[in-house]
């Protein structure tokens, strides 16, 4: 059971009347609704605002309530899409800003804790999301919600409370549908889009909020230590460019017959990357592999840290809980996927409705797949400006191979002759570890000509 965040839940007072909640989002910003601090038509502050946090509802250890002037911030507020951030003077040690996501859908569950007159110490309403749309006044639109206390609850109070789905706030509650009586009916609720606070509050101060985390990219690693596979010196330095941030493609579809090195040249990647703190997942559609056991490889590839939320969910819900917690990572994470000719609907499907539209708002996502010429039609469900496309093909150059098998078997005494030899024999064809070593051994012993 997730323990509700109250340290950095405020309940907001306005001239020592309650008025609303609000929530942390960065430092000492406490996000909240506008009418419950100002006036709704005018944007006017109401004179003394404060809030409080209460530290013990979350730690249960005697913590002392935390109260604080507030002031809304210069700009950072809308009537259109009503909410105000406010600055507070003192927040709990122990608070620390709820995460942000601008990703929800029709009937995901979700919940909002907050201060409503019903329970002034405070209380969790639950339900789902009924729509991303609702139509508002000023030619706006809000999170529809539909929560399960049905008629009568007294809503008063918690405006200005998290919409949280999967433990990230999508939205801040606005509006309740009332009765004649001024008591919510039927559980109706809208709500304020996080994306839209996001979006407004950055005009005014940019980098502010962000609905994703600041990704921290790693420096480039030493080149000499790579294994580059010969004259594949384009793909790799793309790929070093992805994984630092340095390029605005992030997908790289890998084209070529059998035994052109796409395999090798995915090992050679994930082994640069690896050393660097990128995390690598790997996954193969060979044999007509389920989408079932291409996620469960990549996630048995990747750091048991990572995607706690995706492990634990069971059925298709987790393939959109990968998405969303690939929002909360702060290192770059690159999903590998080979052998795509054997990919089937179920695969593709994820792919390009579900995994490419997550790479544009996620600059640390980056996707390597490969395949023979059935890649190339993954171009077009690509977002655009985000893929390269590379059709691999025969390596013919002696001094490629030679400068490849040198750095790969340094102490045997190659002579571009002997790279001749294996290039002749295997007609451009990347050498392999197992037998092409045995060949070369066996050609610097004099024991095959």
């Amino acid at each position: 059971m997730v323990q509700t965040r109250w340290a950095s839940i405020g309940r907001i007072e306005v001239d020592g009347k309650h008025s609303g909640t609000g929530f942390l989002v960065a430092g000492n910003y406490l996000l909240t609704a506008l009418h419950v601090v100002a006036d709704k038509d005018t944007g006017q502050p109401y004179p003394d605002i404060r809030v409080y946090f209460d530290q013990n509802s979350e730690f249960q250890d005697g913590s002392k309530m935390v109260e604080t002037d507030a002031s809304i911030a210069r700009g950072l507020w809308s009537i259109q899409h009503d909410f105000a951030l406010l600055e507070c003077t003192n927040i709990p040690d122990r608070a620390t800003p709820l995460r942000l996501s601008d990703r929800c859908l029709p009937f995901d569950n979700c919940s909002a804790p907050g201060f409503a007159i019903q329970k002034p110490s405070g209380f969790t309403v639950s339900g789902h999301v009924s729509s991303l749309n609702e139509p508002m006044p000023r030619k706006t639109t809000a999170l529809g919600v539909q929560f399960h206390f049905g008629s009568g609850v007294r809503m008063r109070g918690h405006s200005g409370a998290p919409l949280l789905v999967r433990e990230r706030a999508v939205g801040l509650l606005r509006t309740a549908f009332e009765d004649d009586v001024k008591v919510s009916a039927g559980g109706i609720v809208h709500a304020t889009s996080i994306r839209d606070v996001v979006a407004s509050c950055n005009v005014v101060a940019s980098g502010l909020l962000s609905c994703r985390a600041v990704v921290q990219w790693p420096s480039l690693g030493p080149t000499e230590s790579r294994l580059l596979l010969a004259d594949r010196k384009a793909e790799f330095e793309l790929f070093q460019r992805m994984i630092t941030g340095k390029s605005t493609e992030r997908i790289l579809l890998l084209e070529g017959e059998s035994g052109f090195g796409k395999s090798t040249l995915m090992d050679e990647l994930m082994n640069y990357a690896q050393p660097l703190g990128v995390a690598v997942g790997r996954a193969d559609c060979k044999g007509g592999a389920s989408l079932s056991d291409v996620f469960d490889s990549l996630l048995f590839s990747l750091p048991q840290a990572l995607f706690p939320q995706t492990r634990e969910t069971a059925g298709n819900q987790r393939f959109f809980v990968m998405a969303d917690e690939i929002a909360d990572l702060e290192r770059p994470v690159v999903l590998q996927i080979d052998t795509w000719e054997d990919a089937g609907d179920p695969i593709r499907q994820w792919v390009t409705k579900t995994l490419f539209p997550a790479v544009p708002a996620n600059p640390g996502l980056v996707v390597v797949i490969a395949g023979n010429s059935k890649v190339e039609p993954l171009t077009k469900a690509c977002p655009a400006g985000l893929c390269a496309r590379h059709p691999l093909k025969p390596i013919l150059s002696t001094d490629d191979w030679h400068d490849y098998a040198v750095r790969r078997w340094p102490n045997t005494g190659l002579t571009t002759d002997h790279i001749t030899a294996l290039v002749l024999r295997n007609r451009g064809i990347p050498i392999n570890v197992e037998t092409d070593l045995a060949f070369v051994q066996g050609v610097l012993a004099g024991r095959v000509s």
